[in-house]
């Protein structure tokens, strides 16, 4: 079925109208959303607006010099691959809450509600690496996801993230191995032959057979153990490729950083201040920020939100002033 015909675009808006009635549980489902306690019980292991940081980020041993090669794949190429950087116990506790938080029933992305989500792209090594990308003063977005692919599914389909009007990297984390079995991220690396359909990927509808050869013998897969580090720029083809019957599911999680604007016009009071000694977002503004990115991404990737609409509409009116 065309996806721009009338009795599609009909059959959605029914299902979103549907998704809108407000479930008998809401009222609870709100009021334990709002509750910084009830999430610090639901993943006692992890922080909720915590006053420090009580492990290291990163494995022992691991040299922040390392970042200089991702630098350098980041602007040959437009994306960027890292060995597993992050400590094997954070990487454990985060991963434990992501399962814990979906299997209560939330949207994966409420992990962002623990700070170890957000200390996580901190640590030494990726600090060095953004900056090198980005430059000294460079600030968090506020975009976040967890993503999670059970077997025989598919992540988000082939798209690039840009075009914008500021400079910005996406950085993804594995908290599980991405295999080619489960579905592990896809890549067109940018290069003379790519670029050309890369550049125009946001707003071209068809692509030549010519075209469709070269991006298929460009593409590149990603396997990436839990802990490492990827990403890509906001002009990089990528997406999350279809899952085996059989393969464990893939639990991932997602960030975007940017250069700050010169001009405070330009946005940057939505930026977050990414530095390793500046404090987290405070609570009601985590949950403002998960509840708009679900919001936000409805009518792009995964229909599967609508049910999460009418929780994140009432989080967002909530906490519209944080």
């Amino acid at each position: 079925m065309d996806p721009k015909s009338p009795e599609l675009m009909n059959a959605v808006m029914e299902l979103r109208a549907r998704a809108l009635l407000e479930p008998p549980e809401l009222h609870t489902q709100v009021k334990n959303a709002l509750d910084a306690q009830y999430w610090r019980e639901l993943n006692p292991r992890m922080a909720v607006c915590g006053t420090g940081q009580s492990e290291s980020f990163e494995k022992p041993g691991v040299d922040p010099a390392s970042a200089e090669g991702p630098l350098q794949m980041l602007a040959a190429s437009g994306y960027f691959q890292m060995p597993p950087i992050v400590a094997d116990s954070l990487v454990n506790r985060m991963r434990s809450c992501f399962e814990a938080t979906q299997a209560a029933g939330w949207h994966p992305t409420f992990c962002f509600v623990y700070d170890e989500f957000w200390r996580a792209f901190r640590g030494p090594t990726i600090v060095r690496f953004l900056r090198g990308a980005l430059g000294e003063d460079y600030h968090q977005l506020p975009h976040c996801w967890g993503h999670y692919v059970p077997a025989s599914s598919k992540g988000w389909r082939p798209h690039v993230d840009g075009p914008t009007p500021i400079k910005k990297v996406t950085v993804w984390l594995p908290l599980n191995d991405a295999t080619l079995e489960n579905g592990c991220m896809y890549v067109v690396p940018r290069n003379n032959e790519t670029r050309p359909i890369s550049d125009q990927f946001w707003s071209k509808e068809t692509f030549t057979v010519d075209d469709a050869v070269k991006l298929l013998q460009n593409s590149k897969a990603l396997p990436a153990p839990a802990g490492s580090y990827l990403g890509w720029g906001p002009d990089l083809i990528h997406w999350g490729s279809t899952s085996s019957p059989r393969a464990p599911s893939r639990i991932s999680i997602s960030v975007e950083f940017a250069c700050k604007p010169a001009d405070p016009a330009g946005g940057s009071a939505s930026l977050i201040d990414a530095h390793p000694s500046a404090p987290l977002p405070p609570f009601r503004k985590r949950l403002q920020i998960i509840a708009t990115d679900i919001k936000s991404y409805e009518h792009f990737f995964d229909p599967g939100l609508l049910r999460h609409l009418p929780l994140v509409e009432k989080i967002i009116h909530e906490t519209i002033s944080a």
